[in-house]
């Protein structure tokens, strides 16, 4: 049994001695995409394993012949304005007057209205005139006015309520040829206001922005993709199952599909992972990288070797300066 797995060991490591670890890439004609990779970047770089774990970039280029982004924002203004108002007023004037005189008599008048014992004046024909004015006169009066008043309109409510009394006293006295009079006015006013407005303002305004991106341009995707001839009962779970450990600082990663066509070496199980161009280089120039495959019902735990990481480096390097060609020509499949 253990000779079996050594040559079978043997038999996969003799198979990938003459893989190109630093890249190789392809044009994929159904898809327009040109795929550079790595394949059989064994992170361990031991002979005899039972176990064989590889983990390699990749980097798929594609043409995008145009991309519209349009973006429309409500903002649109609602201004509402009232310039006509009906305006409904009820008025209610209520007054009320209570005027009170009195007049003393003359004295004349006063001693014929008497009874006396004594006889009556002897008549004569001489006309005599009475020309005696009443001693003193009083006069009081007192008024009140209520006035209720009721604006209405269709964003405004007034009311007006005023109440007003008014008392006067006038006191005349008459004394032979002189007359005094005394005057004694009061006037109280209440008055009460209430205005209620309601104001209403609505403001929407429409904007809309559409922005163009310039066409024919090309657009790259990274991968990390490991390679596993896995152990018995070994399945990877949902999620995050690629776990990297780049000189200390943890990244995690959640298996993805490529847009194009990805096909697994023979006797791998293989595993797609997105990343981007920034931590692929982290891991290219760190100096210790730990790997962990999460699986249902186990773990596969491995530190990358020094030379897998050059091979990251190399892979960096080899396809940052070349130039990208989307022709489909034999240069691309090289």
């Amino acid at each position: 049994m253990r000779l079996t797995f050594a040559i079978l060991g043997l038999g996969i490591f003799c198979g990938c001695a003459g893989i190109d670890r630093q890249g190789v890439s392809h044009f994929d004609q159904f898809d327009s995409i040109k795929v550079d990779e790595m394949v059989g970047n064994n992170i361990s770089g031991s002979v005899f394993e039972r176990t064989i774990l590889c983990l390699n970039a990749r980097r798929e280029t594609r043409l995008i012949a145009a991309l519209t982004n349009q973006s429309i924002t409500v903002l649109t203004n609602i201004s509402l304005s009232t310039l006509t108002n009906q305006i409904i007023t009820v008025v209610t004037n209520q007054s009320r007057t209570l005027a009170t005189n009195q007049v003393a008599a003359p004295a004349s008048v006063q001693a014929r209205l008497t009874p006396t014992n004594e006889p009556d004046p002897t008549e004569t024909n001489h006309i005599v005139l009475n020309s005696s004015l009443p001693s003193s006169s009083t006069n009081q009066t007192f008024t009140t006015v209520n006035n209720s008043t009721v604006s209405r309109a269709p964003s405004q409510i007034v009311t007006t309520a005023n109440s007003q009394t008014l008392l006067s006293l006038q006191v005349t006295t008459t004394m032979n040829n002189l007359s005094i009079t005394t005057a004694d006015n009061r006037i109280s006013s209440f008055e009460t206001n209430q205005v209620i407005t309601t104001l209403t303002n609505q403001m929407v305004t429409a904007v809309t922005n559409q922005i163009v991106i310039r066409t024919n341009m090309l657009l790259q995707d990274y991968y990390l993709y490991a390679e596993l001839t896995p152990p018995p009962d070994f399945v990877l779970q949902s999620g995050e199952s690629l776990v990297l450990l780049v000189d200390g600082v943890r990244r995690g990663f959640i298996q993805t599909n490529s847009p194009t066509a990805f096909v697994p070496r023979r006797g791998f199980s293989s595993s797609l992972y997105r990343i981007s161009p920034e931590a692929l280089a982290e891991v290219a120039n760190a100096k210790q990288v730990k790997v962990r495959l999460k699986g249902v019902n186990g773990v596969i735990e491995k530190e990358m070797s020094q030379t897998s990481r050059n091979n990251f480096t190399k892979f960096i390097r080899k396809y940052s300066s070349q130039p990208v060609s989307l022709d489909g020509d034999a240069s691309a499949r090289n």
